[in-house]
């Protein structure tokens, strides 16, 4: 286990991966100084060949690194991340422990383009900038799942307030405001499993042009959340979350129910404005669920789509809703078929749902299409 971003419990993580002929191997975080040259010692069988000749590596002259003189400076506002040594980082989650916890002046973080094979989890940072160099080209990515890292039993006492236990991500934005993500791929490695790719609990997060791929729950967003031309594939309940999450300009990959919404009163669920939900050949399913989970319910859950496209949604559209459903709103504008581009038959619906119509919601219509509406007034000018 190691500390990953000051979590106390700390994360499982797999010392040593190999990727066919490259053996990386991955230190506890915070272990090495500025400064240093430090030399490496690896035991005989710790590797295996296909020739079977790896002898080891021994002595102090054999393997041997220093580190940078000295830490960057944060006075331009900007750090720069890179795989291959030329960056002031060679990992995102270094880079984010380096900027001081609700630092006030803005930063960005350029991404360059590599695989950068780590779980990244941070908390407690505010205006930050993580901006990839390529879309494609820029990885982050590793094999998390819930039964690797599992929530915590009883959180220890110095565990921040409002920060959120989950550690099963791939990429986790915890108790932070301000933040930026933008022109990167983030995968999970793993399937069949609950395991995000993408985990925020925040307010006032931006998402841009940004692939996240994961299997069950693969992205979880809490807080207040704006996407846009954001990719996300998954295998059921594939956005979960207790919002508000505004989504413009995205495409949704599921095989199962696309999500799971559990907003409160207190805020609004997820709004999706010209989006597509693309499920793949061979499978149906439905947009929603909301089951009675272990004797709970979620009587305000929302979720309203704006001129979205689909396609092989099932005749129902919307799946079990547990409960009181008097202010559930699953609603609809517009549904197109992405295959034809005719309106969708909605006339199965499930009767617990919606359909809006012109003019008698022209209100509603207008309102749900703002961010601000949505998200809260700092997402006016998105």
């Amino acid at each position: 286990m190691t500390i990953i971003g000051g979590f106390t419990d700390g994360f499982h993580f797999y010392p040593i991966i190999v990727n066919e002929n490259v053996a990386t191997i991955y230190l506890h975080h915070h272990l090495l100084e500025y400064g240093k040259t430090y030399y490496v010692e690896i035991d005989e069988g710790v590797l295996s060949t296909a020739e079977g000749n790896f002898e080891g590596i021994k002595g102090d002259n054999k393997w041997v690194f220093s580190t940078k003189p000295h830490p960057p400076s944060l006075d331009g506002g900007k750090l720069v991340v890179s795989t291959d040594g030329s960056g002031d980082f060679d990992t995102i989650q270094g880079a984010m422990d380096f900027i001081p916890d609700h630092y006030p002046t803005p930063v960005e973080i350029f991404i360059r383009n590599g695989v950068y094979q780590e779980i990244v989890y941070f908390r407690n940072k505010s205006n930050v900038m993580l901006r990839g160099e390529d879309r494609e080209k820029v990885v982050v990515r590793y094999a998390n799942r819930e039964n690797f890292n599992r929530h915590p039993v009883n959180l220890k006492t110095n565990e921040v307030p409002g920060s959120f236990p989950s550690r099963r991500a791939v990429f986790m934005v915890d108790h932070s405001v301000g933040i930026r993500l933008e022109n990167m791929t983030i995968e999970n490695l793993c399937r069949q499993a609950q395991a995000e790719g993408l985990l925020v609990n925040g307010e006032e997060i931006v998402v841009r042009d940004t692939t996240i791929i994961g299997s069950g729950d693969a992205l979880q967003s809490n807080g207040s959340v704006y996407y846009e031309n954001c990719r996300i594939e998954g295998q059921g309940d594939t956005i979960l979350g207790r919002g508000a999450n505004f989504f413009k300009n995205c495409t949704l990959v599921s095989d199962g129910p696309y999500m799971w919404i559990r907003n409160t009163q207190k805020n609004h669920g997820n709004v999706f404005a010209n989006c597509i939900f693309d499920t793949p050949e061979g499978h149906e399913t439905t947009i929603a669920r909301l089951p009675t989970n272990h004797g709970k319910n979620y009587p305000y859950s929302e979720a309203v789509l704006l001129n979205c496209k689909l396609r092989r949604i099932a005749a129902e559209g919307w799946g079990t809703i547990g409960g009181d459903p008097t202010n559930v709103r699953y609603w609809e504008f517009n549904s197109v078929d992405l295959e034809t581009g005719y309106e969708v038959d909605v006339s199965q619906r499930n009767p617990l749902s919606r359909q809006l119509k012109l003019p008698e919601d022209k209100k509603w219509i207008e309102l749900y299409s703002e961010p601000a509406f949505v998200l809260g007034e700092w997402a006016a000018d998105l």
